[in-house]
């Protein structure tokens, strides 16, 4: 017999950044944007599951050849005794 918890928790961030700097022109003016997801599941008291998804744009506004794209993905099975 296992008796389920059965709880879900579910988080997402969406996120917008737009930094400057009149020192550093190439490498320190860029925009960011993207989201990161996540998911937390307790199957019961001693296992946990954990999904995560992030995604997220860098562009930079003097060096295009610098513009890049970041995608990750993370899991995590917890058993506790």
């Amino acid at each position: 017999n296992i008796p389920l918890k059965n709880r879900l928790l579910f988080e997402s961030n969406v996120f917008y950044n737009n930094q400057s700097s009149a020192v550093d022109v190439e490498a320190a003016n860029y925009q960011n944007f993207g989201f990161k997801l996540s998911a937390d599941y307790e199957i019961s008291k001693n296992f946990r599951f954990a999904l995560g998804t992030s995604f997220s744009r860098y562009l930079f506004t003097y060096v295009s050849e610098q513009n890049y794209t970041n995608i990750e993905l993370s899991s995590k099975l917890t058993i506790q005794f």
